[in-house]
Parts: structure tokens; sequence; C-alpha cells
């Protein structure tokens, strides 16, 4: 808490991404709650370190072609999420992998990002 119960209300799958961003706070440590961070860098919440494992995108390497896009001004997920990405796919054998970068924060990079994976799928459907 604060923001703990009225989380669910925001991934509801109605909400824009505008009113998520006005109302919640931009960075993740803000979110929770002192303890919590001391106690996830203590090595206790284990359930949330679970959670952080089960969610990675980092658990496998896709068999389909990859197209990673990243805004070149996105405070809110830092470009070494994606280059290390780019890197763990390629070091587990992916060959067919793209990072693209866009104009554009967290926020303005959405539509030129939905713009570039428009165009790479009809690419690769001529393909």
């Amino acid at each position: 808490e604060p923001y703990a119960s009225d989380i669910p209300e925001y991934f509801d799958g109605l909400q824009m991404m505008g009113t998520v961003s006005k109302d919640l706070p931009q960075h993740l440590d803000s979110l929770m709650q002192e303890s919590f961070i001391e106690d996830y860098k203590a090595g206790r919440e284990q359930e949330f370190r679970q959670a952080l494992i089960d969610n990675s995108l980092l658990s496998f390497v896709p068999e389909a072609p990859v197209m990673l896009v990243h805004g070149m001004e996105d405070s809110t997920v830092p470009y070494f999420i994606s280059t290390h990405a780019k890197e763990y796919y390629e070091n587990g054998g992916k060959t067919n992998i793209e990072l693209i970068m866009v104009e554009g924060d967290h926020e303005t990079a959405v539509e030129p990002a939905v713009v570039s994976a428009m165009l790479w799928f009809e690419m690769l459907m001529n393909l």
C-alpha cells in the first residue's frame, strides 16, 4: 500500500497507458515500501523473486524470428534490458533476432514501435 489495492484495476485490460502512467509512480521503487526493498536486497521475498524468474523472457530461446523494439529516450525500461535479451538469445543459438531503436520514451515510443512491428510482420509474410 498505498498502491497495492488499486493496481489490479489499472491492469484489467480496460485502462489506457496514460491513465496508468498518470496515477502510478514512474519508478518501481516508489511503488514499494522501504521494508520490502530491504527484504528483497537481503535475499528474502522469495515468492517475489520466483515470480520474476517465472515471468522472465529469458527462460527460453524462441524458435520464431524475434524483433525487440526500444524507445531511445525510455527511462522506465533501460536500454540494457533489450541488449541483454538480444545477447542472451544469440548466445542460445538464436540467429534471426533484431533490435530496433525508435524515437520516444516509454509512452511516446508506442506508436513508432507498433508501426515498426507491423512493417516487420508484413516483411515476414512476404518471405
